[in-house]
């Protein structure tokens, strides 16, 4: 299955931009270790893989559902203060975290 096979994807847009991904759109993707963006997803995300390494994400909200796993293999944060809220609204579980990055950044 191609979708196993995935390792990181990058979802950037010189322009704000809605792009239309279902909620379970990284449910197949069990090896993913990197995600970057700065796109407006637009829904909660009810899977985001468990080996998921490095996670940076700016400019819209990056919701995850209360359904979602806590990113406990997560390495580096990299997201805007408003964003990180989301990510740890399951308590903060994350003991491999080494390096996170805060931004302030204005919508």
């Amino acid at each position: 299955m191609g979708s196993m096979k995935i390792r990181g994807i990058i979802l950037r847009s010189p322009e704000p931009i809605k792009v239309p991904l279902k909620a379970k759109v990284f449910k197949r993707m069990k090896n993913l270790k990197f995600l970057i963006g700065n796109v407006h997803i637009g829904k909660e995300l009810e899977y985001v893989p468990l080996e998921l390494r490095f996670l940076e994400w700016h400019v819209f909200p990056l919701s995850l559902s209360s359904k979602c796993s806590p990113l406990q293999n997560l390495v580096v944060l990299k997201m805007s203060s408003i964003i990180l809220e989301n990510v740890f609204k399951q308590g903060f579980q994350y003991s491999n975290l080494k390096n996170y990055g805060i931004s302030l950044e204005k919508f």
